[in-house]
């Protein structure tokens, strides 16, 4: 068996490491710009790790936490269509699922949703820029307070 010295592994286990990776990871594709689902991904499973569901329960255990750390997402998106829509659709499909659609904070302003028409389709649009901003905010914050 080969040694390995422990300041050449990641023991992702280690809170604050995890916690850092997360932001750091957010931040790197971020500075992309253009990459709207990866970031989505990101944050729908990051949300996920952050909320530590039971096996069973990550649905409600999901639920509650973007209730209790994203109360202005829930209130103007719904944690119920976040959950289902873009969470689930990004994770499982690597997209989203209509009627919901991302769109950029340049083109819709600070709001987290709005109602937009693609080619006449009428769509939900999620602020994909403030939900990596405020993702990131609460991430400093969970990271302060270790």
């Amino acid at each position: 068996m080969k040694k390995v010295p422990e300041s050449k592994t990641a023991n992702i286990a280690e809170k604050r490491l995890r916690l850092r990776m997360m932001r750091e990871t957010v931040e790197h594709v971020q500075k992309h710009g253009e990459l709207w689902i990866p970031l989505m991904h990101l944050v729908a499973t990051f949300i996920d790790g952050l909320a530590k569901g039971k096996s069973g329960e990550t649905r409600r255990a999901y639920l509650t936490y973007l209730k209790a750390h994203f109360p202005e997402l829930c209130a103007d998106l719904g944690a119920e269509a976040f959950y289902s829509y873009f969470r689930c659709a990004s994770v499982h499909e690597f997209a989203i699922r209509p009627p919901f659609a991302l769109w950029r904070e340049s083109d819709m302003g600070v709001e987290y949703a709005e109602t937009v028409e693609i080619d006449g389709v009428e769509f939900t649009a999620l602020n994909i820029d403030r939900l990596v901003r405020d993702f990131l905010s609460h991430l400093r914050k969970v990271e302060a307070s270790q």
